[in-house]
C-alpha cells in the first residue's frame, strides 16, 4: 500500500489529503501514518515541499432534517413474490427481522434490492472488526475444547487463560490480517480485547456451574411452520447462527450470544408495563427479539418429529429447559443475562411455540402487505451507522 501511495505523489503538483479532526471518541480522526510520514520525513528531504493545514468546518442547517417528502418503495407483486420465496427458502434471521422493525427501507435495500453493504478498507481496528476478532477467538477456544471433551472443568478454563495470547494472535490474523497493533489506537484496542476476554474467562472460573457440557459453537439452526397469510398457506422458515450452545446442571440448555457492546438486563425485558407483543415490535428491542427467536427455534426443533440432536446427543423438552441469553463483554459482572419471554402465566412449551408463531405470522403479514410500503424510519438515531443513509438522503 505504501508503495502505491507514494508512487501517486511522485509527479503531483498539488495533493489534498483529508482527515477528520480528533473527537471525544478515542482514536477518532487520528491522522494516517502516510500523512505523518509526509510531515516528518518527506518535508525534510524536499525543501520545495509546501505543507498547509487548513481546517474545513461544515455547518448543518437544522431545517435539512425537517424532511417534507418521505422515501417510499411500494410493494409490487414481483417484490412480494420475491419476499415470499426468501421467507420459505432462505428463512428469516433475527437480524432480518430487526432490520425490518427498525427501518423497513433498510430491510428493502439489504434483503430485497440486494445492495451490499460497503466494505471499507481501514488501517484501524473498527467496531465490527473488533467484534469479529473477539468472536473468532472464542469460537476457536470452544472448538478446541469440544474436540477434546465436551465436558469443561475449571482446570480447562485456567489452561485457556495461560494460552490466551496465542488464541488472540491466531484469531487476529484470521480477521484483521495486515493491521499493525504495535502503535496508535490499534495498540490500545488490542489491549482492550485481551483485557475483556481475560476478565470474561476469570469470571467463568469464579462463577460458572462446572462441569459445563459444551454442545456446539457457531451453530446454525432453523425451524419451519405453516402460516396463514391473507387466506393463503405459506411455509415460514426461521433461522439463526448461535455463538454457543451448552448445558449446565444436566438439564439447562443455554443458547448463548456474545456481545462486545454493552448490554444491561433491561434490554432483555418488556419494560414500562409493555406486553410481550409490544416489546417485540419496539425498534430498540433488537436483542429482545433475537433471543426470543433463538429460544423459539430451539424449542420448536426439540418438539419436532426429527427432534434436535447435537453431536448425536438428543435434546428433549421433557428433561431439559432452554435459557436464551447474552454475555456482554462491557458488562461482565452481570454474568449470563437471560431473556425470559412469557406470553402467559404457567406457560407450557407448546403455548410458547404457538404464541411465538402468531407473533411471527403478524410480522410476515406486515412484511407482505402491499398497503404498507417500505419507509425510512423517523428515528434519526437509527440512521447513524446505517450503510444506506446516503441512498435515502440521511
Amino acid at each position: 500500500m505504501a508503495y502505491h501511495f507514494f508512487r501517486l505523489l511522485q509527479r503531483a503538483k498539488e495533493v489534498s489529503l483529508l482527515h477528520i479532526l480528533p473527537s471525544d471518541t478515542y482514536g477518532a480522526g487520528e491522522k494516517s501514518r502516510f500523512i505523518l510520514q509526509i510531515e516528518h520525513e518527506l518535508a525534510k528531504l524536499n525543501k520545495n515541499l509546501n505543507i498547509s493545514h487548513p481546517n474545513i468546518v461544515f455547518h448543518t442547517d437544522d431545517n435539512v432534517l425537517a424532511e417534507t417528502e418521505d422515501f417510499v418503495i411500494q410493494k409490487t407483486p414481483e417484490i412480494i413474490s420475491l419476499i415470499e420465496k426468501q421467507i420459505s427458502e432462505k428463512g428469516i434471521y433475527p437480524s432480518h427481522l430487526n432490520q425490518f422493525v427498525e427501518c423497513s427501507l433498510r430491510y428493502y435495500f439489504s434483503k430485497v434490492a440486494g445492495i451490499e453493504q460497503t466494505d471499507e478498507i481501514s488501517e484501524k481496528i473498527e467496531a465490527d472488526s473488533f467484534g469479529n476478532w473477539i468472536h473468532k477467538t472464542l469460537e476457536n477456544i470452544d472448538k478446541e475444547l469440544v474436540a477434546k471433551d465436551r465436558f469443561i472443568e475449571k482446570t480447562d478454563i485456567l489452561q485457556v487463560l495461560d494460552k490466551l495470547d496465542d488464541y488472540l494472535k491466531a484469531a487476529f490474523q484470521e480477521t484483521n490480517r495486515g493491521l499493525n497493533t504495535e502503535e496508535g489506537s490499534n495498540f490500545v484496542m488490542y489491549q482492550i480485547g485481551e483485557t475483556i476476554l481475560r476478565k470474561f474467562l476469570n469470571y467463568q472460573v469464579e462463577n460458572e456451574s462446572f462441569p459445563v457440557e459444551l454442545l456446539d459453537t457457531e451453530r446454525t439452526i432453523s425451524a419451519t411452520f405453516e402460516a396463514t397469510v391473507s387466506g393463503r398457506k405459506l411455509p415460514v422458515k426461521i433461522a439463526g447462527r448461535i455463538d454457543r450452545i451448552d448445558r449446565i446442571n444436566q438439564h439447562t440448555i443455554r443458547v448463548i450470544d456474545y456481545k462486545t457492546g454493552k448490554v444491561v438486563p433491561n434490554d432483555l425485558k418488556a419494560t414500562g408495563g409493555q406486553t410481550v407483543s409490544e416489546a417485540l415490535n419496539e425498534a430498540d428491542k433488537s436483542k429482545y427479539r433475537q433471543l426470543w427467536l433463538y429460544k423459539y427455534m430451539t424449542l420448536k426443533r426439540m418438539l419436532s418429529v426429527e427432534g434436535l440432536k447435537i453431536k448425536e446427543i438428543p435434546l428433549e423438552t421433557i428433561t431439559n429447559q432452554v435459557a436464551a441469553g447474552i454475555y456482554s463483554f462491557r458488562n461482565i459482572d452481570s454474568g449470563f443475562m437471560v431473556q425470559d419471554v412469557k406470553f402467559r402465566e404457567d406457560e407450557s412449551v407448546a403455548d410458547f411455540i404457538g404464541d411465538s408463531e402468531r407473533e411471527i405470522t403478524a410480522f410476515v403479514e406486515e412484511l407482505l402487505d402491499p398497503g404498507k410500503p417500505f419507509l425510512r424510519t423517523h428515528d434519526i438515531k437509527m440512521c447513524e451507522y446505517c450503510d444506506y443513509r446516503q441512498i435515502c438522503g440521511r
